[in-house]
């Protein structure tokens, strides 16, 4: 009959883990050291725990041969998929044909090697191998990445780093127009979420100047257009808040903002107007401010007439810096999407 002992300094670890330590398997493990502790044979403990003698046996071994280390080790067989064999092959197809669906891609992977998986079975070896399902992002066609690398380097830089020593004030402009409606958004819900959404095409355009170290947004709004006046009355709003100050102002290449009454007002302003790369709008900080602001005050919402739409996004404009600081802290960092080492869909 197999009989070890239990060393007296494992013993306060067996009488806690027996009954509180989060794996089951752990558990009765201990159980298993308590009850031959207190004298039970390994039969006994066998038919008690209703466990095979040859487990309880093994468990007592364990003890014997590695002390309470080697009880808690835990090696749980898990037979190897039939797809590792394959998985270099797959992982190189799939990152040229990437897939929109598990379904898909377990069609691919049928044709590349012949073994056939449920979907829930490819997503699971997808995942292993690091294969997400992401959202694909979007770049203009005709965006040159090294023109912005070098911009960045050579233009914004400095500027930047002024900015961040206190030296001048920097804002990015751009406008937003939004259109009274339904912006439909993801929820989590047991049945699909309907929004109702108003008649018409009411658009309210804000042309914003985001600063980029304080965070506070100057705007310039209308129901109709956004033109070169509108440019105008927002320089002259920068000019007033920052009288005796360097401005210095990231915009675009619109044409109303490239204008001749636009350049020559900044400059009787001592504002100096910085362009950017043409297709560069991942270079232009407020973009990210606009998005973020669908999110919270448009996406999923209804309102009832365009004065209320109108009032929200006001709203968000004037208090969203001090009511989502912690998440535009992290969103409104001046690091920029760089294009140069991302993957491009085949075409």
């Amino acid at each position: 009959m197999l009989r070890i002992a239990i060393l007296p300094e494992d013993l306060p670890t067996i009488q806690r883990d027996r009954y509180y330590h989060p794996q089951p398997h752990i558990m009765m493990r201990m159980h298993v050291l308590a009850l031959h502790h207190e004298g039970e044979s390994a039969a006994k403990i066998a038919r008690l725990l209703h466990r095979d003698p040859k487990t309880i046996r093994g468990c007592l071994e364990k003890y014997q041969s590695g002390g309470l280390k080697a009880v808690y080790e835990y090696k749980k067989h898990k037979r190897e998929s039939e797809l590792e064999a394959h998985s270099e092959l797959i992982e190189k197809e799939l990152e040229k044909r990437p897939p929109q669906s598990a379904k898909e891609a377990g069609a691919i992977i049928e044709e590349l090697t012949g073994i056939k998986r449920s979907p829930t079975q490819i997503r699971e070896f997808l995942k292993k191998k690091g294969i997400r399902c992401l959202k694909t992002g979007s770049i203009p066609s005709k965006a040159d990445p090294a023109l912005q690398k070098e911009f960045l380097e050579n233009t914004m830089e400095p500027v930047i780093s002024a900015a961040q020593q206190g030296e001048v004030e920097l804002y990015y402009v751009d406008g937003a127009h939004f259109v009274l409606g339904a912006f439909l958004g993801y929820l989590w819900s047991k049945v699909r979420v309907f929004i109702p959404t108003p008649s018409g095409r009411k658009r309210y355009n804000v042309l914003g100047a985001y600063h980029a170290i304080r965070g506070t947004m100057v705007t310039v709004t209308n129901t109709t257009y956004i033109n070169s006046l509108s440019v105008v009355e927002l320089l002259g709003k920068l000019s007033l808040l920052h009288p005796d100050r360097a401005i210095k102002v990231v915009l675009d290449n619109a044409a109303y903002q490239r204008c001749f009454l636009v350049q020559a007002y900044a400059r009787l302003l001592g504002i100096e107007l910085i362009f950017l790369p043409s297709y560069s709008p991942n270079l232009n900080l407020i973009e990210r401010f606009w998005k973020f602001l669908k999110k919270k005050c448009l996406y999923n919402q209804y309102y009832s007439d365009f004065e209320t739409f109108c009032a929200a996004i006001d709203d968000c404009l004037a208090n969203g810096n001090e009511q989502y600081a912690s998440e535009l802290k992290t969103l409104m960092t001046l690091n920029f999407q760089s294009f140069e080492n991302v993957q491009f869909l085949a075409v």
